[in-house]
């Protein structure tokens, strides 16, 4: 991530993206050691931030020896873009950054959002669930009830 944060600033670019999963499980709730992968959404962007972004993206897994798909810009099959939208507004208006380096600037995604999400992916069965699921839903929903409780 400070490598791409680096390559952003290079670039004079400035991103601000919601992650979600495994990086919060590891950067803010520090319930994970490590993450298999970094999901992530990001707010609509024009043609010439979408072309900087993905080099970014490549220019880190280059960097790192990681395969693209380390990088994952989809959270549930057939979510809506507006919902999409309103989940990454939501994000960026609490505030939670767990990663700031450069021109990167990573804010968790909505507690909700992330224990919908896993429950979405243990309900598909074993072939698509992870061992570590249900762990991460309980950490989610200890912060969604932790965060409602001090609302």
């Amino acid at each position: 991530l400070t490598t791409m944060g680096n390559y952003l600033m290079s670039r004079k670019q400035n991103f601000s993206i919601v992650a979600h999963g495994g990086l919060i499980n590891c950067l803010a709730l520090q319930s994970r050691l490590t993450t298999r992968d970094v999901d992530w959404l990001i707010p609509q962007c024009d043609d010439l931030q979408d072309i900087e972004w993905k080099a970014a993206l490549f220019a880190t897994c280059a960097a790192h020896d990681l395969p693209v798909k380390f990088f994952k810009d989809h959270a549930m099959v057939n979510i809506q873009e507006n919902l999409l939208e309103t989940i990454v507004e939501e994000a960026l208006n609490c505030r939670r950054l767990v990663f700031e380096h450069g021109g990167l600037h990573i804010y968790a995604a909505p507690f909700s959002f992330m224990l919908a999400a896993k429950i979405d992916r243990t309900g598909r069965g074993k072939e698509q669930s992870r061992p570590y699921d249900l762990e991460d839903a309980v950490a989610y929903l200890f912060e969604f009830l932790k965060q409602r409780h001090s609302a």
